[in-house]
């Protein structure tokens, strides 16, 4: 026998009961476990969905053994998962996050099914379930519990998740290909060290050679910075420990970087923030007026965030220990090299794939490149892996990616008014491409009330960041109000999820949701390749309708990265 009480009632029993209960706050429902009942509680409520829906304990485990089983859906990159529940209990909505929580539901169901004294509703007998979860079940992020135990213990509170729970997490993320037991190419991994604020003061480059997929050869050269940059910030001393006495009996930067160049001579380089190493290398050449070593580069950051791995944040130390490589000395620039190399070789194995360039086509990043003219940094690129790079094995991995990566197609009415007189999505030409793309509408567009409610941004709070081309914002706000979603211009302590597209900068708006996640909030940080996929978007395909004014193909090409490309890449450091 299932019943439906009004939330506003529940909430209040609830708060007023001194009951033993087990918590399990998933994403988009909380089950509460509780001696004479399992209380479902829609976080969302519809009018076809009520708050609160819960029946007997007793019923709950006594259709568990005649045979009508909970399951469990896993949710997939772009659409949640669902724990069905026996006795038409509504089906418990939940994200990545909260898979763990999910399966240890299953598991107490399962398992207090086949305890007769609970079953039979025996006074103090769910202390044994609750025990079950201290034992069996500890860290797990979103299980709390109130009570005793069966030997009177209190079991009450809510456990952070460990770093094995942590790092178990991660290897849930994004198109997981299945671990790649194959041969590796053999790359190199890169990391400066600067004397102060200005990029190109480079006191100490590191590197780490990888061959037959491990790292095999390290290499450290102190050096003496270019000349006009040799002077030392006590901020920079204060984060690595290089002083100008250190180095001042070390060779000129100019005369390190050869070595440097003849250790990595053919290989392809990754770096964790690319972006400041390689700006770093270039500064710093022009300073000693020598040429930019021509280097093709990938950027393990990117990687990171492409793939929505579920840790706390994308720094170097925290995904050495997902890879499970200890960081002991980090801003030492040839341990953090070692660890960037580990960081990349557990990303590639992780997502089956061989090669630094493989994986960057499957993740839709283009290669950065130095020494050819203006630096060129790596970017969001969905073309990457699809265009005459000549790496068919990229080739096949992106389409692979982008084949697991495609959600459902969502119609728009608001949406419809803005494409109905070409048909297609409506984008722009980039005249300024910097705020262009920074630009929001003045008017919000209203959640579509009758949208699916278990669609994964029903009932969501939505903010975007960054550019998001072909694509201009107001177009992507009104197809995500069509799916149920409130938006959110900025990121308050509200906002469930923020998706943050390529930008020259981690943005402010990043920078505080990754402050609120770290603080406990519930935030979800997506990439714009994740967005376009849960709206079912082809960015691919609807590039090519942009507005007049848009670069040629010619014009892409030569740039590298067509209407994607931000500023920052015309040869100059982004001071």
């Amino acid at each position: 026998m299932t019943s439906t009480t009004p939330p506003s009632a529940q909430n209040s029993s609830a708060q007023n009961s001194r009951e033993s209960a087990i918590t399990f706050d998933l994403t988009g429902t909380t089950v509460r476990l509780v001696a004479d009942g399992l209380r479902v509680t829609r976080k969302i409520e519809t009018s076809s969905a009520p708050g609160v829906t819960s029946a007997p304990l007793a019923d709950v485990l006594a259709a568990i053994r005649a045979g009508e089983k909970p399951s469990l859906t896993p949710p997939t990159r772009f659409t949640p998962g669902f724990v069905a529940l026996p006795c038409s209990l509504p089906s418990a909505r939940f994200m990545p996050s909260r898979q763990k929580a999910a399966e240890a539901l299953l598991a107490v169901l399962t398992t207090a099914a086949e305890n007769s004294a609970l079953a039979d509703g025996a006074a103090g007998a769910l202390g044994h379930v609750l025990d079950w979860i201290h034992t069996d079940a500890p860290g797990v992020e979103g299980i709390s519990v109130t009570g005793t135990g069966a030997n009177g213990t209190p079991r009450t509170g809510r456990a952070a998740a460990t770093a094995a729970v942590e790092r178990e997490l991660a290897r849930g993320g994004v198109v997981k290909q299945g671990e790649f037991t194959g041969d590796i190419e053999d790359f190199a991994a890169f990391d400066v060290e600067t004397a102060n604020g200005d990029a190109g003061s480079i006191i100490q480059l590191g590197v780490a050679i990888v061959r037959g997929g491990a790292v095999a050869e390290r290499y450290s050269w102190l050096c003496r910075p270019p000349k006009g940059l040799d002077y030392f910030d006590e901020a920079n001393i204060a984060i690595h420990g290089i002083t100008a006495a250190d180095v001042a009996g070390e060779p000129p930067f100019a005369q390190q970087v050869e070595k440097f160049v003849a250790a990595v001579e053919g290989l392809p380089i990754v770096a964790h923030n690319a972006r400041f190493d390689f700006t770093a290398l270039t500064r710093a050449c022009r300073a000693d007026g020598i040429s930019v070593p021509k280097l093709e580069f990938a950027c393990t950051y990117m990687w990171a965030r492409q793939l929505q791995l579920g840790l706390p944040n994308l720094k170097l130390p925290t995904l050495a220990q997902a890879a499970g490589s200890s960081l002991d000395n980090h801003h030492d620039a040839t341990a953090d090299a070692v660890a960037c190399a580990e960081v990349a070789l557990w990303l590639m194995r992780r997502q089956g794939v061989g090669s630094v360039r493989a994986l960057s086509a499957a993740l839709s990043l283009s290669m950065g490149s130095v020494g050819s003219g203006r630096m060129r940094n790596v970017r969001y690129d969905p073309a990457a892996g699809l265009s005459s790079s000549g790496d068919s094995e990229a080739a096949a991995v992106a389409a692979s990616a982008v084949s697991s990566g495609s959600g459902g197609s969502t119609s728009s009415a608001s949406g419809a008014s803005a494409t109905a007189q070409t048909g297609k999505p409506r984008t722009f030409a980039r005249k300024n491409p910097k705020w262009d793309a920074a630009k929001t509408p003045d008017t919000i567009p209203d959640p579509n009330p009758d949208a699916d409610p278990n669609g994964l941004l029903f009932g969501q709070r939505v903010t975007l960041t960054g550019d998001f081309a072909p694509y201009d914002k107001g177009f992507l706000w009104e197809k995500i109000a069509d799916a149920g979603a409130n938006i959110n211009k900025g990121v308050t302590k509200k906002t469930t999820i923020l998706v943050a597209g390529p930008w020259d900068s981690v943005t402010s708006k990043e920078k505080r949701a990754r402050q609120l996640r770290d603080e406990g909030q519930e935030i979800d940080i997506w990439s714009e390749k994740d967005l376009f996929s849960a709206l079912g978007l082809s960015p691919e395909g609807d590039a090519g309708t942009a507005a007049a004014g848009s670069p040629t193909s010619s014009e892409a090409s030569a740039s590298g990265f067509g209407s994607t490309a931000l500023p920052g890449d015309d040869g100059q450091p982004p001071f």
